[in-house]
């Protein structure tokens, strides 16, 4: 079970927990999570994006590398942008997100890591991406 059950000791969530909770689940989910504590299983916390990945009982480390290891795979210049990017647009606006998309296209446009990946993608195998 999950929730920000704060309410039941007449305090209220933080470390942004009253911001980012509307963020994921939406204001009326959120609400009702924190108003009233109420803590929601996992499968709801998957349906309502709150999480993307459940693991069953004992494989979450093995879970949790295999998905390190995936992203230690992805173009570490790009990964930055893309992060950059979706932080931007969802703490600072629409236009703040789009402007850092813009710059991520443009510092990405220049890179080995892109060559890699068209070439990669031209011979039908498996990039390596190296970060320059």
């Amino acid at each position: 079970m999950i929730g920000l059950t704060e309410l039941n000791l007449g305090i209220i969530p933080g470390w942004g927990g009253t911001q980012r909770l509307p963020r994921i689940v939406g204001r009326a989910k959120a609400l009702e999570m924190i108003l009233l504590s109420r803590r929601m299983t996992a499968e709801d916390a998957l349906k309502t994006g709150l999480v993307n990945q459940l693991a069953e009982p004992g494989s979450l480390m093995t879970d949790a590398l295999t998905l390190a290891r995936e992203l230690a795979e992805r173009p570490p210049v790009a990964v930055k942008w893309v992060l950059d990017s979706l932080t931007a647009g969802l703490y600072e606006g629409l236009d703040a997100g789009l402007n850092t998309e813009a710059d991520g296209a443009a510092a990405v446009r220049d890179t080995e890591d892109r060559q890699e990946g068209f070439l990669a993608f031209l011979e039908k195998r498996k990039p390596v991406f190296t970060g320059k």
